[in-house]
C-alpha cells in the first residue's frame, strides 16, 4: 500500500523500523492516485447533492488510480468487510432515525 518509486510501501516500513532494520529512503511517485472506497463515495454523494460534481466526472475520476485502500485482486475480505461495515452503518442510522419502512410502528 502507498508505494514509493523504489518499490518500498507503508506497510513494509512499518515493519522494518521496529525490528531494527534499515528503511531505505524514498521518495513519493509526483501524481500517483490512490483510492479509499468508503470515503470516496460518501464525499462524492455530497458533492453531487451540492451540485459540484457530476456522475460523469465521479466515473472520470477514477483515471489512473493506482491503488485502492480495501481492494486487493489477490484478497478480496478486507475490500467485503469494508462495504459490508459501511452499509451496516448506513442501515443502522436509517433505523435510529425513524426513515423507510423499518420506522413503523404497528
Amino acid at each position: 500500500m502507498f508505494v514509493a518509486h523504489n518499490g518500498m510501501d507503508v506497510a513494509r516500513a512499518a515493519y522494518l523500523d521496529p525490528m531494527g532494520q534499515v528503511v531505505p529512503v524514498s521518495r513519493l511517485r509526483p501524481g500517483r492516485k490512490w483510492l479509499v472506497e468508503d470515503r470516496d463515495t460518501v464525499s462524492s454523494y455530497r458533492y453531487y447533492r451540492e451540485g459540484s460534481m457530476t456522475i460523469g466526472e465521479w466515473i472520470r475520476s477514477f483515471r489512473g488510480v493506482e491503488e485502492a485502500a480495501y481492494f486487493a485482486g489477490d484478497d478480496l475480505k478486507p475490500f467485503f468487510y469494508m462495504w459490508y461495515q459501511f452499509f451496516r452503518t448506513i442501515f443502522n442510522r436509517i433505523r435510529r432515525k425513524g426513515w423507510g419502512p423499518c420506522s413503523r410502528k404497528y
